[in-house]
């Protein structure tokens, strides 16, 4: 009976490392792909009129005859970043006083034919998000940075770098993350682009 139990107990720890053994952020590809924007970071849509004062007003002083169409902000290790879209194809990502840390022309994100997608793209899922299917893929450029989103329906998305690279997943996996796998700073799948 002992060892019946130990064996079950093995193959339940076994399935459940398998279903684990992608971690949901690559820090390493990360660093590399991200300069001051990271796709990966829950962004929310706020209401316009919640955007501080300092970046209202810098809008209204150089682009006085242009409308805000879309604001969302980012939480990066405390420090809020707003991503604000005008209806004059500008967009910036600034901080909270103001400061332009990225300037772009708004670009829209094109999607995917899903049976379109290579190959290793499918056997990346399968082989680490078993049970989930593709729902829809949509290519971004934000900022500067091309990506790829895959969306696995109920907010789950997965974000690749131009080069098809893992770079981060967000949503409900049922994955149990290691605290120091940075596993809380997954993308919202709120994009910005769509």
């Amino acid at each position: 009976m002992k060892k019946i139990s130990i064996l079950i107990l093995g193959v339940i720890f076994f399935a459940c490392k398998k279903q684990d053994s992608i971690s949901l952020f690559n820090a390493e590809l990360a660093a590399i792909t991200f300069n001051e924007y990271n796709p990966c970071l829950e962004s929310f849509e706020v209401d316009p009129l919640l955007v501080p004062n300092a970046i209202t007003d810098m809008l209204n002083n150089q682009y006085p005859t242009a409308n805000v169409i879309k604001t969302s902000v980012q939480n990066d290790n405390g420090m809020l970043l707003y991503d604000v879209q005008l209806d004059n194809q500008k967009e910036f990502f600034l901080d909270v006083n103001a400061t332009v840390l990225i300037e772009n022309t708004v670009e829209s994100g094109q999607s995917i034919d899903v049976q379109s997608l290579p190959n290793t793209l499918r056997s990346f899922v399968a082989s680490n998000f078993s049970g989930a299917s593709i729902e829809g893929a949509t290519k971004m450029n934000k900022f500067g940075n091309q990506y790829l989103q895959l969306s696995l329906g109920q907010n789950n998305q997965l974000i690749f770098d131009a080069s098809e690279n893992f770079i981060c997943a967000s949503g409900d996996f049922n994955m149990d993350e290691d605290e120091d796998d940075e596993g809380d700073e997954g993308y919202s799948g709120d994009d910005d682009d769509e």
